[in-house]
Formats: C-alpha cells, structure tokens, sequence
C-alpha cells in the first residue's frame, strides 16, 4: 500500500493556504519501474551515495553534523540518508531538534527492518517535495515540462517579432533605416535578456 499525504505535506498544507490560497498540493503516484532510471541514479549520487550499503543511516554523518551544530550553537546540519529523509518527511515535523532526531533515527532503524531498499527508494521518489507544493518525481517531471512549454512559447513570439523587425529592412532598404534597427534590436535585446 503506498502513503497518502505525508506530515510534511499536511504542513506544507496548512503554509501554502494561508501564504498561497491558490496554490494546492500536486502528487502522482509512480510505481518504481515507471520512474527513471537516470533520475534513480542522480538523486541516490547527490543525496545518499551509500544509500543501498548503508542501514538507513551513517554514524560518521551524524557524528559530523553533531560537531557542525555543536560549532554553531544550534542545528543546522541534519546528516541526513535519503531513509532519514524518508522516516522525517512521512512522520515527523520540520522542527530542528535532537529529540526529534531521535525519533528520526528510530522511524529510519524500522523502515530498514520492515522495507527493502528499491521501496524505500520509491516511496521517497513519491513523497519528497520538488517545489513550492510540488511532490513526487512524476508530478516534478509534469511541472517542468509545463514550464518548459511556456517558456518554448515565449522564445517563440520573440524571435517571430524579431522576424518581422528583419522583414522590415528588407522591405524599406535605406541606410537611416539599418541605423534605426540596429538600435532596436540592441533595445530589444537588453530588455529580453
């Protein structure tokens, strides 16, 4: 059975209505073999390199992060395996203390017992957060292709209007004219980059 919401997505409900009413949580559950295997394979390099020989968490990690906090008074480094990740984000609030990375330790210590890796993986591909209430590798993957095809659409209406400006010399050939669109293609550049 795959999680519903997840703590952090109840809070990340609770912020998003009262800073951006309009703006509602987005997730689509993907089973593992539909997810990308290049995604799989960045995600585990960037966040946990020794995600699938590691027992949910790392003692040299942690002890690190102590000394960090330690340093700086307050924690600020978390020490985090993608497992801890998963057992904060489904079960745990965004507070920073050592109390709650106890129960951090203790949920991840379960999650290594009761799950393999490969589900472990997949539930934390579809719970973690990718954007502003944005959750799950398929509904990151649908946001950014939306983006990217907006974005397409206004490269193509610059470059037509950059089209009809070259015509335009085409058709009225004069030098006073080449001086003119020269300087509105130098003004249009400075305010399209």
């Amino acid at each position: 059975m795959n999680p519903g919401e997840t703590a952090f997505m109840r809070s990340d409900a609770w912020t998003l209505q009262k800073t951006h009413p309009g703006i509602s949580l987005q997730r689509t559950w993907v089973p593992y073999d539909q997810i990308a295997r290049n995604l799989k394979r960045a995600i585990l390099a960037s966040e946990d390199a020794n995600f699938v020989n590691n027992n949910g968490y790392e003692t040299d990690a942690i002890l690190q992060a102590w000394e960090r906090n330690k340093t700086r008074g307050r924690i600020v480094w978390g020490g985090l395996t993608i497992s801890q990740q998963l057992a904060r984000n489904l079960f745990l609030s965004q507070e920073k203390s050592y109390i709650r990375k106890a129960h951090e330790l203790v949920i991840t210590c379960m999650l290594e017992f009761w799950m393999d890796k490969e589900r472990i993986l997949e539930i934390y591909l579809n719970s973690v957060e990718w954007g502003n209430g944005v959750y799950g590798a398929e509904t990151a993957a649908q946001h950014l292709l939306q983006h990217l095809r907006r974005e397409t659409h206004c490269m193509a209406k610059r470059a037509a209007r950059r089209h009809v400006a070259a015509s335009e010399v085409l058709r009225r050939p004069s030098p006073q004219l080449g001086v003119f669109v020269a300087a509105q293609w130098r003004h249009r550049a400075a305010n399209e980059g």
